[in-house]
């Protein structure tokens, strides 16, 4: 939910967590939780804030595969508007580790309908890498393709390719 932490009070939130390793295979989950209660805007009666998430990792053999899915229901909407959703969210990734090195491609994509029930949607498609150059010093890079479309604007279509390269020096 974009809304800004303010337009909440008497927020909680709460994460479970699992890791694992069964002959080999490593195993890691989560589910969250978040709710709250919604300040009125502008007179303007919103809808609480009820959000949760879910999300693992499986890895294998260097191999390692991650899902999420979100969902905010229709936390911050304004109650007087039926159709409104705050957004939803799936996310998937496929990496490979071998030695110094790493590489992953990754999908993830978001949907709302928020103030006008319009439904507005954005996908990203990413690759990366990464090596290890020296013990400490690690040299990285990726492309990232978005598009983001919003039915509710005059301005219904955004893309987006974003280059990463850069090195991390850890001591």
């Amino acid at each position: 939910n974009t809304a800004a932490t303010d337009q909440y009070g008497n927020v909680f939130e709460g994460t479970i967590n699992y890791a694992g390793e069964f002959s080999g295979v490593s195993i890691a989950a989560y589910a969250g939780y978040a709710t709250g209660e919604a300040f009125a805007t502008g007179g303007a009666s919103r809808d609480d804030l009820d959000a949760w998430q879910l999300g693992g990792t499986v890895s294998l053999a260097g191999f390692s595969l991650g899902l999420g899915y979100g969902d905010s229901n229709d936390s911050g909407c304004l109650t007087s508007q039926a159709a409104c959703d705050a957004g939803k969210f799936f996310n998937a990734g496929v990496a490979y580790n071998f030695g110094p090195g790493s590489v992953g491609v990754g999908y993830a994509t978001t949907f709302d309908a928020k103030t006008t029930g319009a439904e507005s949607e954005a996908e990203y498609y990413s690759v990366e890498g990464s090596y290890t150059i020296a013990q400490g010093l690690t040299g990285y890079g990726g492309v990232m393709f978005a598009t983001r479309d919003n039915n509710a604007a005059t301005n219904a279509e955004a893309d987006s390719t974003i280059f990463v390269l850069g090195t991390r020096v850890n001591f």
